[in-house]
Parts: C-alpha cells; sequence; structure tokens
C-alpha cells in the first residue's frame, strides 16, 4: 500500500471539488471535511494513523457522576437504570471492558 502525503490529498480533495462544480453537483460546504486522519462517526472519535477509537470526554465525565447517583440512591426507577445502561452501550463501543458492567446491569 503506498502512503500519500497530506499536500497530495489536498491537491485531490480540490480535483474533486472543481470536478463536481464543473458537472454542477450541489455541494454541502458546511459538512465538506478537508482530508484528515481523525473523524468523528456517530460520536465516537476515529483516528486511523493511531488506529484507536475515543469516546468523546463529556461523556466519560458524566458517566462516573451517573453511577455515583445511583449508587448513592438506595432505589433507582427502571428508567434511571435503562439511562445509565444506555450510556454505558454507548461506551462500550469504544471501551470493551464496560460490557461486564452493562451485564450486571442488565440483569437487575
Amino acid at each position: 500500500m503506498q502512503r500519500h502525503s497530506h499536500q497530495e490529498a489536498c491537491n485531490a480533495h480540490l480535483a474533486l471539488i472543481r470536478l463536481f462544480r464543473s458537472l454542477e453537483v450541489a455541494i454541502s460546504w458546511a459538512k465538506l471535511v478537508s482530508p484528515t486522519t481523525k473523524v468523528e462517526f456517530l460520536a465516537i472519535f476515529l483516528d486511523s494513523l493511531l488506529m484507536e477509537a475515543q469516546a468523546p470526554s463529556p461523556k466519560l465525565v458524566w458517566l462516573p457522576c451517573d453511577i455515583d447517583e445511583v449508587l448513592l440512591c438506595q432505589r433507582a426507577s427502571k428508567c434511571e437504570l435503562h439511562s445509565l445502561a444506555g450510556i454505558i452501550n454507548f461506551i462500550a463501543q469504544v471501551i470493551r471492558r464496560a460490557r461486564t458492567f452493562l451485564r450486571c446491569i442488565l440483569n437487575l
């Protein structure tokens, strides 16, 4: 596999934009992104150079707070547990070990 430089990728990107404009293809400029090795897809950050996926940091900050909130209560509603399970399910897409905790919550 041949590696291309960032400049070559930018040149190809501009050539593609020129082609679309010459063909009068509508371009959504708000969605257009220049060549990069990092992209956000379905609220998960993917890095093709480091070959890693990262969950957004606000979710990682809120998760311990949500878990503490449930643990401090003597009881938790089914809705609260489902909400916590949803967050852990999202995190489990990136952090595989989180599935262990998800299974424990779903078994309640």
